[in-house]
């Protein structure tokens, strides 16, 4: 499906580390907007609905927002996975991959839903992040009717109209392309697998950036600057807010991830430890004097 719309991500756990880990782009590219359908075999409607709608859904999402469903062609479910693939699968052909594209979709949405702060019993849901690096995401009921495409359909507008939106489409564009030019110029050098490795590499903020210039060919080393600019230009700007929106259109609860609830009560705890051990402390007193 190329460089639009929808996902399909093997792995729950991964994909909940990656929209909070600092990861930059959590699925190799850039988007300012990640809804990632939870639903299990329990939910049938809803499964079938995201069948019945994938297209449409693909479609309508565009180039800006990622639309993520869980599907791994090869994985098997199992206490200790090995070598399960973290990085984006091809997507199910419905008609021989249904059994797999279930189960997939209901082991990882679990996985998704313990590593992410979901309750289960918000499953059936979208959930929306509008911000990999903040703390906020969003959960929406998912409803297996034609409405709910309709609904869908009125928040991709809403949120392509905004003008954040608009301003990061068109840096997106820019770094599409560039990404495209050198990719071709890539395929046409000998050393293309080592150096397409190196760009991999470039795309995750933990990589070791400094030398790469020496892996490069020369052709590649312009394209590489402009890149490198598309790049910190899609990260400094100000992200499009789905928050205004889903108030407009009653959609959502506000949430925080398990890992920012962690850290908030963390901090509370340090900025408060005196009334806390005076709390603990006269809980004691109560339990003694019973």
């Amino acid at each position: 499906m190329g460089t639009c719309a929808s996902e399909y991500f093997p792995d729950g756990e991964e994909l909940a580390r990656r929209l909070r880990g600092g990861e930059g782009f959590p699925l190799g590219r850039p988007y300012a907007l990640y809804v990632i359908a939870l639903a299990t075999e329990i939910d049938e409607a809803e499964l079938a609905w995201l069948k019945k709608y994938s297209r449409a859904i693909d479609s309508l999402t565009g180039r800006a927002i990622a639309f993520v469903l869980f599907f791994n062609s090869l994985k098997r479910p199992s206490p200790s996975p090995v070598g399960s693939a973290s990085v984006p699968d091809r997507g199910p052909d419905f008609t021989r991959d249904w059994e797999r594209f279930a189960r997939s979709m209901t082991y990882e949405s679990d996985n998704f839903a313990r590593a992410f702060g979901v309750h289960p019993s918000d499953l059936p849901c979208l959930v929306l992040v509008d911000d990999p690096d903040g703390r906020d995401f969003y959960t929406q009921p998912m409803i297996g009717s034609e409405n709910h495409l309709l609904d869908l359909r009125k928040l991709v507008g809403d949120f392509y109209a905004l003008p954040e939106c608009k301003e990061y489409v068109r840096r997106l564009e820019d770094w599409d392309r560039l990404h495209a030019e050198l990719s071709m110029i890539l395929t046409r050098d000998d050393r293309s697998s080592e150096i397409a490795q190196a760009l991999t590499d470039f795309g995750s903020p933990t990589a070791q950036k400094q030398g790469l210039e020496s892996e490069l060919d020369m052709r590649c080393m312009g394209k590489l600057q402009l890149m490198r600019r598309a790049d910190a230009s899609l990260r400094s700007m100000s992200r499009p807010e789905v928050l205004p929106i889903l108030n407009k259109l009653k959609w959502g609860r506000r949430r925080q991830s398990a890992k920012s609830l962690a850290t908030a009560t963390g901090l509370y705890l340090k900025e408060n430890a005196e009334a806390v051990l005076k709390a603990v402390e006269l809980a004691i007193k109560g339990q003694q004097a019973r």
